[in-house]
């Protein structure tokens, strides 16, 4: 008895302090009576010693999310885009994070985009046949809402579609000019400032009627089937106008900022 007592005694006083590896991950095995984690506590049988020996996460590993390679953190140190799935070991709040994304690109090209094609007065439309307007900028990308945010974040033509669209989310506190206002799967609009407490000032194209311009020009047939010329037809031009509130809208910063 005495000699176990003394053996487990010893066993779980050198548990402690020994690497410990879950999945691609690893970190230091704890006793989390009398220790604390600067990473994340797993519960799984890793660490020699009793069920208070646990595992100290401090590394999750790399991953492979859409393509697209990036780190396995808790989402809340993520500044990138997580992505929740089975693509990173350890608890749910462990995701894969993509900070990637176009490097050297910052607020004065996403305003120089943006006032290039408020001076063209760029009307809303589905085909991509629209450059940024800038001599180092590619195109063509579709001068819709989404394509319009990709041209001014310098995504790859034609831009990214509201469903998918690549950028983290950020509080209504942290917003600044050159972020996006989202509604994943319905519309984006760049962030542009502040006219009044709750007020956002945006950038946006938008062609659905009345909303935007408040009349549709006639459908010059690029669009789609004239069933759907009275909602998504050209004619509504890039605007910069004053929404009376968030509308719902999550505010997103771009992926690398």
């Amino acid at each position: 008895m005495i000699f176990c007592f003394v053996f487990c005694f010893v066993w779980a006083v050198l548990a402690q302090g020994q690497s410990c590896t879950y999945g691609a991950g690893s970190g230091t095995c704890i006793n989390v009576d009398t220790q604390s984690c600067d990473g994340v506590i797993t519960t799984a049988d890793v660490c020699p010693g009793g069920d208070n020996i646990e595992c100290c996460m401090t590394n999750f590993g790399s991953c492979d999310a859409n393509g697209q390679t990036g780190e396995c953190i808790p989402t809340q140190e993520c500044k990138g885009q997580t992505n929740p799935g089975n693509f990173c070991p350890g608890p749910q709040n462990i995701q894969c994070c993509i900070t990637g994304g176009p490097s050297g690109w910052n607020i004065t090209d996403v305003a120089e985009v943006a006032a290039a094609w408020l001076a063209h007065g760029v009307l809303y439309n589905w085909t991509p046949d629209v450059k940024q307007y800038i001599d180092y900028g590619p195109g063509l990308y579709r001068s819709d809402c989404s394509g319009f945010v990709s041209a001014a974040w310098n995504f790859p033509p034609p831009g990214a579609v509201t469903a998918s669209f690549p950028c983290y989310p950020i509080t209504e506190s942290e917003l600044r000019p050159g972020d996006a206002l989202l509604d994943a799967g319905d519309h984006v609009a760049l962030f542009w400032g502040w006219t009044a407490p709750g007020q956002p000032l945006v950038i946006e194209e938008c062609g659905s009627f009345p909303d935007c311009c408040g009349s549709q020009a006639t459908c010059p047939g690029k669009c789609g089937s004239d069933s759907n010329c009275d909602d998504y037809c050209p004619g509504c031009p890039i605007q910069k106008r004053t929404w009376p509130s968030l509308e719902g809208f999550q505010p997103c910063r771009r992926n690398g900022w």
